[in-house]
């Protein structure tokens, strides 16, 4: 009993401290600054959406699309390098934190395009050959996010004047009479971060102890 008591106070000391918080989901709100191509949304319309992302990554990867030319089909290519690896990448200086990413809400926006295609007799079209879905995080403490998935792009880059549109979403298409185009939503510079949550997850310092607390608890269960 008195090594059951040890082990679990090593653990109550050490799970805190050396949890590792590995996956972070963030809520992000802004504001449509310019509308083109569309009328399914407005200026002035509030937007929010998700991303998800390990903050403790220095790998993001790229994918190529595969013989369908689809990209989130069976026969996509993970490109065997990553577009940004530390300690060895070229943009180690600039970026201190970079992750692939998902994103959540973005079909709060694409559901009503579709839906306008549709009656306007549009379709989209592919417009990506190369598919990444990351978040960076600048050394000056700047966010970066980049969904780029066939005819999605989806951009916030803070470290950008707005004036120079790189906040937007913007969907590709093909008009009924042929021509190709782009429905862009641009955002204000007032992005914010509504909301965090950490899903912690457990070191092997941390898993250890638990094996070793399991083993005394069941050597006292046989004394």
């Amino acid at each position: 009993m008195k090594y059951f008591k040890y082990s679990l106070l090593i653990v109550t000391l050490v799970i805190p401290s050396l949890a590792t918080a590995a996956l972070i989901t963030e809520t992000w709100q802004s504001t449509i600054r310019t509308v083109s191509n569309t009328t399914a949304f407005n200026v002035g319309d509030v937007i929010q959406w998700t991303v998800t992302y390990d903050d403790t990554s220095t790998v993001m990867h790229f994918y190529l699309d595969g013989s369908d030319g689809v990209a989130g089909t069976g026969d996509d290519i993970l490109d065997s390098t990553p577009v940004i690896d530390c300690p060895d990448g070229e943009y180690c200086g600039q970026y201190s934190l970079f992750s692939d990413a998902v994103f959540g809400g973005l079909e709060n926006f694409t559901a009503p395009l579709l839906a306008e295609f549709a009656s306007n007799g549009h379709t989209v079209r592919d417009a990506a050959d190369v598919n990444i879905s990351a978040l960076f995080r600048y050394t000056s403490g700047e966010v970066s996010m980049a969904l780029v998935r066939d005819e999605l792009n989806f951009l916030i880059d803070m470290s950008t004047p707005v004036e120079n549109g790189w906040q937007y979403l913007a969907l590709a298409y093909t008009s009924s009479g042929g021509a190709k185009n782009w429905v862009v939503l641009s955002f204000e510079s007032e992005i914010v971060d509504l909301h965090s949550s950490v899903i912690s997850e457990p070191s092997s310092v941390t898993i250890f102890c638990l094996v070793f607390m399991g083993l005394v608890a069941r050597k006292v269960r046989r004394g």
